[in-house]
């Protein structure tokens, strides 16, 4: 399914880049709330040192909320820079700027619970500078297109008591949603999939949102 015309406070109007070697389209061009041009493509070993830069811009507040507890550096670029095995792991990244110059400003992952499963647990983090932009709107969207694509039907999160914007997030995604909160966390499962019916009632109660995402289709080489 494409992604939908709008998700969240994002509108969607999909580019598609083919990359042969995943069979996966990758790229998305991107408008932020504010006017922030950029892109989402999937991160690859070859992005590790903008994962290192984008680390020592995040807060610590953003790290621990990102990984419940608080993280070394080197740990959380461990960890958000490893892009596992294509069948089990995703990461995509939100960059922003010019040609060469571009940065690193969000990430988004999915990881399957098992292998070949149709369940991935998913998690975000977002520069604290780009925070409250549409910036987790739109990792969502395409991470949830990417995982149907995929076979992925269902992406689970964790979310910690206080973390509300994640789970507006989440609830404005336009997706099917299911919570569970169990004492100071909330357990969220989003389908991937939805209805036409529920495509255009979603795209009619978020057609105010301002930011936009061009995903052109092209057929691959």
């Amino acid at each position: 399914m494409p992604v939908p015309a709008s998700i969240g406070t994002t509108l969607l109007t999909p580019r598609r880049e083919w990359n042969p070697a995943f069979d996966l389209p990758t790229v998305w061009d991107v408008v932020l709330r504010d006017g922030t041009h950029g892109h989402v493509r999937r991160i690859g070993p070859e992005d590790r040192p903008g994962v290192e830069d984008f680390v020592a811009r995040l807060s610590p507040r953003s790290l621990r909320e990102r990984f419940f507890a608080a993280m070394p550096p080197a740990s959380a670029v461990a960890q958000l820079a490893d892009p596992g095995t294509h069948e089990e792991r995703l990461l995509l990244g939100l960059f922003v700027g010019p040609g060469d110059g571009q940065r690193l400003i969000g990430h988004a992952v999915y990881a399957r619970d098992e292998p070949e499963g149709d369940s991935a647990e998913a998690a975000f983090i977002v520069d604290d500078a780009f925070q409250g932009r549409g910036s987790a709107t739109t990792l969502l969207a395409c991470l949830a297109e990417s995982a149907a694509e995929r076979g992925v039907t269902h992406l689970r999160a964790v979310v910690q008591s206080g973390q509300w914007r994640m789970l507006e997030v989440f609830r404005g995604s336009g997706y099917p949603l299911e919570e569970v909160s169990l004492g100071a966390v909330t357990h969220v499962r989003l389908s991937t999939r939805r209805t036409e019916a529920e495509h255009r009632a979603g795209a009619e109660v978020r057609a105010v949102g301002r930011c936009r995402i061009r995903r052109a289709v092209a057929e691959p080489p």
